[in-house]
């Protein structure tokens, strides 16, 4: 990611659609009931974050920060809040954060020409359509045990834009999910973030008050979240902030052990973006650092949280002297992770190299591994046997399937592990849209497969 005289060069853009289903009509008024063989106790859960073992480590260990620059306001280069690490400290080469052992790189400038005090526009304007423009991402087991990014919308009393721009903190997460799993197809793989989601596979978005006080700089901004209980050691937040102070800052922990114990695998981490620079992009850049990049051992690192190969989501000439080399020349890889997949995220590292012995954020249990190779896509269904109150659903047999989940119009309908379900409770003279997802045997839920609308004959 370019920098133009050091200025992050975040781009305004989102690229690449994902797989959507829409939601239109609402169900009827009474209960809709399914008829069918249905799935055992719920899917086995993401691994979860427990005890922190082990402690951080990097090669080379970087000299702690004599000092916090100056704030520049003008580009959301505000460092109030941050505490330059000393010697010894797992935070050292970094700044301390006050709430438990969490170390932050420091703040992401606005890019060249954006003006943090202007708010990013909605993309999604009516929140019941957000399954239907790119939003859903990948649903996995129940949507909330185990490790999981979770949404947060944080503002002042008073600045609760929440039904505004709910669909839209929805659109910018699925984009960033884009972002991460067209990066692992270039190492032949597939990574998804993992999402706290509701019930249309979409980001769940959880909408949070706290003191006018706590958005005026990061680490206030975790105690505040943290006092309501967003504290979880399996849970990463991203916080699309209504503030206009920041671009955007993470936390990162600096290390680069390899395996499940390395601290990247716990939780909890912070993203703050604010609504100057509200989008996939961004976010997923933080989040970036909350998985596990750039550590300071990388090959192409800038040794303060990114990388010097562009181009690059998280490459970007961050301090005076740190010289950028083109080594990728394709631009739009300014949408993708890890020119060359050498230094941070790789599906299939070579045996002996860096993200084969170090830390490998496409690791993180954070993220779905595998997921397009496992449960991938629902089938399509058809309906027949229509009544005025019911309607009989089938759909090809997925060999990996345990079981199928439902969705009427966007809501859980329920699961089957037969091929065939008949639902009930249903309107007379009402249009449905029917989608089916697959849940595979490791816990995995696919995308909804292609829908069928049908109509309910009137009463006679």
């Amino acid at each position: 990611m370019s920098r133009t005289s050091g200025i992050h060069k975040y781009q305004r853009k989102t690229r690449l659609a994902v797989i959507a289903v829409a939601a239109t009509a609402g169900l009827a008024g009474g209960a809709v009931t399914v008829t069918s063989a249905m799935a055992g106790p719920g899917a086995k859960p993401a691994a979860e974050a427990s005890t922190r073992t082990g402690a951080s480590h990097q090669e080379d260990r970087p000299a702690p920060i004599a000092a916090a620059p100056k704030n520049d306001t003008r580009r959301g280069m505000v460092y109030d809040g941050l505490t330059p690490a000393p010697k010894g400290d797992k935070c050292v080469g970094m700044y301390k954060l006050s709430e438990g052992d969490l170390c932050s790189h420091g703040p992401d400038a606005a890019p060249k020409g954006v003006d943090i005090t202007k708010d990013a526009a909605p993309v999604v304007r009516n929140a019941s359509a957000a399954a239907g423009s790119g939003s859903q991402v990948v649903c996995d087991g129940d949507g909330k045990k185990g490790n999981r990014v979770q949404v947060l919308y944080v503002h002042a009393p008073g600045q609760d834009r929440f039904a505004q721009y709910r669909a839209s903190f929805k659109k910018w997460a699925a984009d960033a999910d884009v972002i991460y799993n067209e990066s692992a197809k270039e190492t032949g793989g597939s990574r998804h973030i993992r999402y706290v989601t509701d019930s249309d596979c979409t980001a769940s978005v959880t909408n949070v008050e706290v003191p006018a006080s706590a958005l005026g700089d990061f680490d206030a901004t975790n105690q505040a979240v943290t006092a309501q209980g967003h504290n979880r050691p399996d849970r990463k937040y991203v916080m699309f902030t209504d503030a206009n102070l920041l671009c955007g800052i993470g936390t990162l922990t600096g290390d680069d052990r390899p395996g499940k114990d390395n601290r990247n695998n716990f939780g909890p981490s912070y993203a703050r973006v604010d609504s100057g620079c509200w989008n996939g992009h961004v976010a997923a850049h933080e989040l970036g650092h909350n998985l596990g990049a750039v550590n300071d051992s990388a090959p192409n690192s800038s040794k303060h949280g990114h990388c010097t190969d562009e181009w690059d989501l998280m490459c970007y000439s961050d301090a005076p002297g740190v010289e950028m080399r083109n080594v990728c020349q394709d631009r739009n890889h300014e949408e993708r992770l890890d020119c060359h997949h050498d230094d941070y995220f790789s599906t299939a590292p070579q045996p002996g190299s860096y993200l084969a012995t170090h830390w490998n954020t496409a690791n993180s249990l954070f993220l779905i591994p595998d997921a397009a190779k496992g449960a991938g896509t629902g089938p399509a269904p058809k309906a027949s046997h229509l009544t005025a109150r019911s309607a009989v659903l089938t759909w090809k047999a997925v060999p990996s399937a345990k079981s199928y989940q439902i969705r009427l119009n966007g809501r859980d309908a329920g699961r089957s592990t037969s091929t065939t379900l008949r639902v009930t409770g249903l309107r007379a003279g009402t249009s449905y849209r029917a989608t089916v997802s697959v849940r595979d045997r490791d816990g995995h839920t696919s995308r909804p497969g292609p829908t069928v609308t049908f109509r309910t004959p009137a009463s006679s």
